[in-house]
């Protein structure tokens, strides 16, 4: 068990070694706060962080000691991200999205975890999402169920499409650039007529950190925030869509 400093705020970042979260990770750590990783890779060698232990979603006992008691904030941006992938092997996908989310719930639970932060989708609201779209949807209805029965504060971020210089294989805009280079050329599903913004993901760091905290960020994100807190009074909107209940 690694000791935490009571000056400092602590977070646990699942899947923090990847795309996303190896950003949130590193700005975390400008801020301050002692970080560990969670995570199936090790983290790129050079990231900053406090401490990285390997973990398997599919695997709870592998989840038993990764969240020390009253973590501050716990993250998780880990499970399947692939559409296509999650449409070809829908099991695997509820297995890593839907209880490999609600074992990190469960742990939250149990070492009261003072907030929880939830990478969705706006593939959760949406027909084209299909499996994918499902895990994510569900998941975030087994969060709101913690809140209401243990009291576990959440935030959830509905995230578009995001593109950045870390962005792997199954990155959308890394496949479409890889394409055009490639074959010179670019092909796209779809029918013309939907507009899905990407957002570069340095502009997403803020959000998933800022969101977590009493005060909510005032900007203009690409991404549906939905914050709650026990003894809600109000609700407000900010932004795209930041619905806050505290």
């Amino acid at each position: 068990m690694i000791s935490k400093s009571n000056a400092r705020k602590s977070a646990v970042v699942f899947g923090g070694s990847g795309f996303l979260g190896s950003y949130v990770v590193e700005e975390l750590v400008e801020r301050g706060w002692w970080v560990r990783i969670a995570d199936l890779n090790a983290p790129h060698e050079e990231l900053k962080f406090g401490d990285y232990v390997f973990c398997d979603l599919n695997n709870k006992d592998s989840l038993a000691e990764v969240i020390p008691v009253e973590t501050d904030v716990v993250y998780n941006f880990a499970g399947m991200s692939d559409l296509d992938e999650a449409l070809n092997q829908p099991l695997l996908t509820m297995e890593l999205n839907i209880l490999g989310n609600l074992h990190i719930l469960e742990s939250c639970r149990k070492q009261k975890v003072r907030h929880f932060v939830y990478a969705s989708s706006a593939y959760a609201c949406s027909e084209s999402g299909s499996f994918y779209g499902i895990s994510k949807l569900s998941s975030e209805k087994i969060i709101e169920e913690y809140q209401n029965l243990y009291g576990l504060d959440y935030t959830i971020i509905r995230y578009g499409s995001l593109y950045g210089e870390r962005a792997g294989p199954h990155n959308g805009v890394y496949r479409l650039l890889r394409q055009a280079l490639e074959k010179g050329e670019i092909v796209h599903r779809g029918d013309g007529e939907v507009d899905e913004p990407s957002i570069e993901v340095g502009t997403q760091v803020s959000v998933a950190i800022e969101s977590s905290s009493s005060q909510i960020p005032s900007l203009a994100a690409l991404a549906t925030v939905v914050r709650c807190e026990p003894e809600s009074e109000s609700s407000c909107i900010i932004g795209v869509e930041i619905s806050q209940m505290k």
